[in-house]
């Protein structure tokens, strides 16, 4: 067998074997199992991310804010970040999120462009497509991405209703999310479970060793 076709059977084979195991396992610990397509939720989630859904996660309580969570709307999965909470009024502002009118902190990172997976990537350009903030809440952080080139209007304030939360793409000029009138806040009883881990990853760049039960924050 030539160096190539051993190449191609190990890029054929090592996924199956990966996505078998990652099946095997969730169903002995009841998680459920999620496909990323798109790009909405980079630079925490990459399309092409297979992630671990914990489905008892909500059994007995609400999701906090921060939570990746899966939902079910309309026969189709999607994959937000939980910001608003039953009663909360969310707003944002010059890019800046608001909870009950308090700011989230937001510290800039770095200045990166996305490839076609959303996956931040350096090059040697002067000028770089988005920007990576990190945003702090109650003792937790994660990342977004804001367009270098995108006009940061307001939007909202939204008040969320009872028995709905309110979810946001972490690469906020580029999700279908609850700021839209078609998409809306998401009913509680629509959630499936929390985001808990990638079990691994087979995108646009093949198969992603670095991803591999990597966690999701």
């Amino acid at each position: 067998m030539s160096a190539s076709e051993r190449r191609l059977l190990t890029r054929l084979v090592v996924p199956l074997v990966a996505a078998g195991l990652a099946v095997v396992v969730l169903r002995v610990f009841v998680f459920g199992f999620a496909r990323v397509a798109s790009t909405s939720m980079a630079p925490t989630l990459f399309a092409g991310d297979n992630v671990l859904v914990d489905k008892l996660a909500y059994r007995h309580e609400l999701p906090r804010v921060g939570d990746v969570v899966v939902f079910d709307l309309d026969h189709v999965l999607y994959i937000k970040r939980v910001v608003g909470l039953p009663g909360d009024t969310v707003k944002l502002s010059g890019g800046v999120l608001l909870i009950d009118g308090a700011p989230v902190v937001r510290e800039p990172l770095a200045e990166v462009d996305l490839d076609s997976s959303g996956e931040p990537v350096r090059t040697s350009s002067f000028i770089h497509e988005v920007e990576l903030f990190e945003e702090r809440f109650a003792h937790r952080a994660w990342r977004v991405a804001h367009r270098r080139a995108a006009k940061e209007a307001d939007q909202g304030p939204f008040v969320v209703p009872k028995g709905c939360l309110f979810v946001l793409g972490d690469n906020r000029d580029a999700s279908y999310d609850s700021r839209l009138k078609s998409f809306g806040p998401v009913p509680v009883g629509r959630l499936v479970g929390r985001v808990s881990r990638v079990a691994f990853s087979f995108g646009p760049r093949g198969f992603r060793w670095s991803r591999v039960f990597a966690p999701v924050r």
